[in-house]
């Protein structure tokens, strides 16, 4: 059977791995409320997740309190493998919904991979994956602009939860604030309201309640590599 294709996102949903004899032998979840925090960036490294169902967000933050969002993770999806083997987390983790957690140790989570050879290729296969990420996100900051980075922010976003409409159109079937896709992108508030505004007077993409659909998403693909289509 051909493998489902993951491409680097930092909107994952509905991983296509299979965590069965991860959780084999009856093991229990939990239940976690939206805004409870699983662990944060610099803590000891004991406890690794794999959600049932909700939302995750992975995020950082500097020494003057600033958060900066890594990414999304969703049902199906494994939190908190990037420091499965370092003393302390990497990220912060917040529930950003309703969860159902299943929780490991760090040492049962890593003698149950080691003695499977399809679960230890699937957390390299997550690893890996995640590097990609960063590193196309750290060039991202480099090379392009916050207007860029948006329409991309937005394909990336349609690529997990966009439902197809008339016309070509794609609904994002997701609820994201300005502020977190400025978090995301490495912007302002003001920014990204700005980025958006010449969007939707565009054409591109329209808003409703929080709710965004890409009318045109061949020049979003442009604007994401690199033109600026709108210009005025």
């Amino acid at each position: 059977m051909k493998e489902p294709i993951m491409l680097p996102s930092f909107w994952i949903e509905n991983s296509p791995y299979d965590w069965r004899l991860l959780i084999e032998g009856g093991k229990q979840y939990s239940e976690y409320k939206k805004g409870e925090t699983l662990f944060l960036a610099g803590e000891k490294m004991k406890t690794v997740f794999l959600i049932k169902s909700g939302k995750v967000k992975l995020s950082i933050t500097n020494t003057e309190g600033n958060e900066k969002t890594v990414g999304y993770l969703g049902k199906n999806s494994i939190v908190g493998t990037s420091s499965v083997f370092h003393a302390e987390y990497m990220f912060n983790a917040t529930t950003v919904s309703k969860c159902l957690l299943f929780k490991f140790s760090k040492e049962e989570f890593i003698q149950k991979v080691m003695q499977n050879d399809q679960l230890m290729l699937q957390v390299f296969k997550i690893m890996s994956m995640r590097i990609r990420i960063l590193t196309n996100h750290a060039l991202d900051l480099s090379f392009n602009h916050s207007y860029n980075r948006l329409a991309r922010a937005l394909i990336e976003i349609s690529e997990t939860y966009g439902k197809p409409k008339k016309n070509g159109a794609i609904l994002i079937d997701y609820k994201i604030t300005q502020r977190e896709f400025a978090e995301l992108i490495g912007t302002t508030l003001v920014t990204v309201s700005n980025h958006l505004k010449k969007l939707i007077e565009a054409g591109i993409i329209e808003k409703r309640k929080q709710q965004y659909t890409i009318l045109d998403f061949d020049s979003l693909q442009r604007i994401a590599d690199g033109e600026d289509i709108t210009k005025t």
